[in-house]
């Protein structure tokens, strides 16, 4: 199932013969997921039935936007509006999640692949957003809240700008959105660094002008209006955590290898609960995974202490398992982990044992991520090779880590060049 999903990522435009295909893979797999028979019938019916008006039109190009148009001349629905009657919610159903199938290999609920509610005059580039992140290998979940975000900036300038093409999107609007739709809201520091992919989708479509770091220079989140900066720890200060570390037991060797990971190679908490055996490569030295978030691949070589430390926790720290993940439960059942909140809790109680003050600072896994890489860029690494190592997509996503202040810089030695107006 996971390589055939593989194999379906990055259908963006499919000829009419290869639409078909796809359609009869989808109904079949309605079938087998259980499916009422009498709304397979109609979704069968309404998707044919568009297929073959697109060809009769000798439209040979199936993508988001013609079977958009289709269901719209032919059936009167614009899958981009919320439904009014049951006749339009049966062809929005049917179109959406089609193409989701398409997209994703999977069959989802018919609102995660376009939100409704989008300005007209910015429906088309909703439309383009969606099918760029649905090429990605990330979870639905998070495809669908990155839509979601999408279309809210789209109403913002639309509906409180009055803007109707993005074009006359200045960098002021990103920042008026960003200040009223996150910085008003108490927990909305942290979820604004969520705009990021839309902005830079934006700027690399030939929407605007401006990219994310245009708009925010100094980074998302607690960096936005200068409050607060990426949180960093001290050589010294990670050399204590690990040293309170029992490594006499099966949860500190866990915990002890868990932290090689984010420290030595800076690795995000969700690649680390998503290692698998078969990505270490004993004999080559190496790591290799795809990454949860940006669909990249990552290749790290094995160092000697992450190789111990690895060797120690499959020795005597793993329970037998037939589960493919490095990491999994120390009880029954002996499955991977579902959540990170267990290892956040983890970083900070190590912190209190060595007697670490995190006062100001970020205390979870990915705090150990900001603090590699503001120590490779004082160790004299360009950004460039930093975001090799954090896996970034650009180097323009690394700046935002490296964003630290004169304070900061002094602590991890780079020297601050005074700079004249």
């Amino acid at each position: 199932f996971h390589v055939r999903i593989i194999e379906l990522k990055g259908i963006k435009d499919m000829d009419i013969n290869q639409a078909r295909i796809m359609h009869e893979r989808f109904i079949a797999t309605l079938r087998k997921r259980g499916r009422k028979e009498r709304g397979i019938v109609d979704t069968e019916w309404l998707i044919g039935h568009l297929l073959d008006k697109l060809e009769e039109a000798g439209i040979d190009d199936v993508a988001p936007q013609s079977l958009r148009t289709a269901a719209l001349h032919y059936m009167g629905t614009d899958v981009m509006d919320r439904a009014e009657t049951k006749t339009q919610a049966t062809v929005k159903a049917a179109v959406s999640m089609y193409w989701a199938f398409c997209a994703t290999g999977e069959v989802v609920c018919k609102t995660t692949l376009y939100p409704t509610g989008a300005p007209d005059p910015f429906k088309h580039v909703l439309v383009g957003f969606c099918d760029f992140i649905y090429d990605r290998a990330i979870p639905n979940r998070s495809c669908q809240v990155k839509a979601n975000y999408m279309k809210q900036y789209l109403c913002y300038i639309h509906d409180k700008c009055g803007i109707t093409d993005t074009h006359e999107i200045a960098v002021g609007h990103a920042q008026g959105f960003v200040r009223d739709r996150f910085l008003t809201m108490k927990r909305g520091l942290g979820e604004s660094s969520k705009m990021a992919n839309v902005f830079d989708w934006l700027h690399t479509a030939g929407h605007t002008d401006f990219g994310s770091l245009d708009a925010f220079p100094y980074g998302y989140g607690r960096n936005i209006g200068g409050k607060k900066i990426p949180a960093y720890y001290t050589k010294e200060e990670i050399a204590r955590m690990f040293a309170v570390v029992d490594r006499s037991t099966a949860t500190g060797k866990r915990d002890y290898l868990m932290m090689c990971l984010l420290t030595v190679y800076g690795m995000r908490i969700g690649d680390v609960l998503d290692l698998r055996v078969a990505d270490i490569d004993w004999e080559a030295g190496r790591i290799s995974k795809v990454q949860c978030k940006t669909g990249k691949p990552l290749s790290l070589p094995l160092v000697d202490v992450t190789r111990d430390a690895f060797v120690d926790y499959f020795d005597s720290g793993r329970p037998e398992s037939d589960d493919p993940h490095v990491f999994i439960r120390l009880i029954a059942p002996f499955v991977a982990y579902s959540t990170t909140s267990t290892f956040t809790k983890m970083i900070a109680d190590y912190m209190a044992r060595a007697c670490v003050d995190p006062h100001g600072r970020h205390h979870g896994c990915h705090a150990l991520r900001h603090s590699m890489a503001g120590g490779m860029v004082a160790g004299g690494l360009s950004v460039e090779q930093v975001a090799d190592v954090l896996g970034h997509s650009t180097s323009r996503s690394t700046q935002a880590y490296l964003s630290f202040d004169a304070k900061v810089m002094g602590k991890i030695g780079l020297e601050v060049p005074d700079v004249c107006f």
